[in-house]
């Protein structure tokens, strides 16, 4: 499920994001695609380049892979879920980190 947020720090260098964002159940052995949503002119998709950090309290058997900026005000991200069993993270806040080319 889409969140909208906004940036935590953007004073030079990189620009670090923090979404909420409420992904729902996934599947046993699975991957799903989640979505953040931010105020337009945060991000430039044809020059920004992300990286989402696992929050401290992500569930055992998920892991954060690659991330994208999709749009001027979306970023997407995957979680997978390397267990047996679905597994329903709890929403919580999601860091983006942005880097411009």
């Amino acid at each position: 499920m889409p969140a909208t947020e906004g940036p935590v720090d953007t004073v030079g260098g990189p620009m670090l994001l923090e979404a909420t964002v409420d992904v729902g159940s996934i599947a046993a052995s699975a991957v799903v695609e989640a979505t953040a949503t931010f105020a337009a002119g945060l991000l430039d998709p044809a020059n920004d380049l992300v990286v989402a950090l696992a929050p401290a309290a992500l569930e055992t058997g998920l892991q954060i892979g690659s991330a994208y900026v999709a749009s001027a005000t979306t970023v997407k991200f995957r979680l997978a879920n390397h267990t047996a069993g679905a597994i329903d993270p709890a929403s919580r806040a999601y860091q983006l980190l942005v880097f411009r080319r």
